[in-house]
């Protein structure tokens, strides 16, 4: 994200302004609970320090607001929930002048970039890290959230070349030795932890985990049970 430069803000008590000469799209905040409001303060952080403020580039880029919530040109971005009817198609590229690919279904957990918010047809068009690209009406941005800080469990299945963990005190059943290390393998070359070292070494020695009661097991039990009465009366 390059190297922030730091300056104190008069007033009362220790307050800083962090400027970042240089933007790292590629840098990723991963959470180990959620924590809505935390979180969303984070990513708005991320996506401010990020910006290039006072270009002109900057201030061409197209912005959406839904909720509250400020979308734009370049963001990064998260489906948030399964969608099988959106279409989406791979375009063509220098290589390859006829569309690539084409389908249906975004789901839970892809992330891409805003690419396009165009008012007149009111859409938003995103390119996904895979290659595909989708187009959102404004009536479905709900199915997006802002991915700059995303939740552990959510990162689950994807890599990032740099990961920042802020590790800080919650339930005790959740800071154990598994989130920890999953939060930490989603880096591929570089993994941060930021904040209390007490509190990682309390996940370190923490190898409990919480059990789940499905009935799962039990299930099994009666459709195998069935099964063996079928064959004692041949039904």
């Amino acid at each position: 994200m390059g190297q922030p430069m730091r300056k104190k803000v008069k007033g009362k008590g220790a307050r800083y302004e962090y400027t970042f000469a240089k933007s790292n799209p590629q840098v990723t905040v991963t959470w180990g609970v959620s924590d809505g409001d935390a979180k969303s303060r984070t990513a708005e952080f991320v996506r401010v320090a990020m910006a290039q403020k006072g270009t002109k580039k900057e201030a061409e880029k197209k912005e959406k607001e839904k909720n509250g919530v400020i979308f734009r040109e370049g963001d990064k971005v998260m489906q948030i929930k399964n969608n099988y009817k959106l279409e989406w198609k791979i375009p063509p590229s220098p290589e390859n002048q006829y569309i690539a690919e084409e389908g249906i279904g975004v789901f839970n957990g892809d992330m891409g970039r805003i690419a396009l918010i165009n008012d007149f047809d009111e859409e938003i068009t995103v390119f996904f890290d895979d290659g595909r690209e989708a187009i959102y009406s404004f009536n479905q941005i709900d199915e997006l959230e802002h991915a700059f800080a995303v939740t552990i469990h959510k990162s689950q299945g994807s890599e990032y070349p740099a990961v920042i963990i802020p590790i800080y005190q919650g339930s005790p059943k959740l800071l154990n030795r598994n989130l920890l290390y999953t939060g930490v393998t989603r880096a591929k070359k570089m993994v941060i932890l930021v904040g209390n070292l007490g509190m990682v070494n309390y996940m370190i020695d923490n190898v409990s985990e919480m059990e789940r009661y499905t009935s799962f097991a039990e299930r099994l039990r009666e459709i195998d049970s069935q099964d063996d009465e079928r064959d004692i009366f041949g039904n």
